[in-house]
């Protein structure tokens, strides 16, 4: 276990903002709270429910959990492992997560071929310089 309770670190990982702590006690409370979010939140679970099987139990995959909050709601589908390249969005969202997170960047996951079920990324590609790869 690393620091933070964080569970892994991907080789290629870099913090590369370095996110305020206070940016995500705040980003947390509107996620939770705003109606746009709480809206956005329930159309995506819907979609989700739609496609995604339930009969046995996947891995899913969050790719930049920011504060955490939909994989709270992601455990519905499977076993939720959150990545992220920041420290601090880990560490909001270790609670969330069950304690399965990992450090590291979307270009580069650090899993095998098909040992992932379901892998989401809400909010991840405009913030990529490389969004072919991911």
């Amino acid at each position: 276990m690393y620091e933070g309770g964080i569970n892994a670190v991907a080789p290629q990982c870099e913090s590369h903002r370095n996110m305020r702590q206070d940016f995500y006690e705040e980003y947390t409370r509107i996620e939770r709270e705003h109606w746009w979010f709480i809206a956005r939140r329930k159309i995506l679970l819907t979609i989700l429910r739609r496609f995604v099987s339930t009969t046995r139990y996947p891995l899913v995959l969050d790719i930049g959990v920011g504060s955490g909050v939909m994989l709270e709601h992601l455990g519905e589908f499977g076993e939720v492992i959150g990545c992220d390249r920041e420290r601090a969005a880990l560490s909001f969202s270790l609670p969330n997560a069950a304690g399965r997170i990992i450090q590291g960047e979307a270009e580069h996951l650090p899993f095998r071929s098909e040992t992932l079920d379901l892998i989401t990324l809400f909010d991840l590609l405009e913030h990529t310089t490389e969004d072919q790869t991911v």
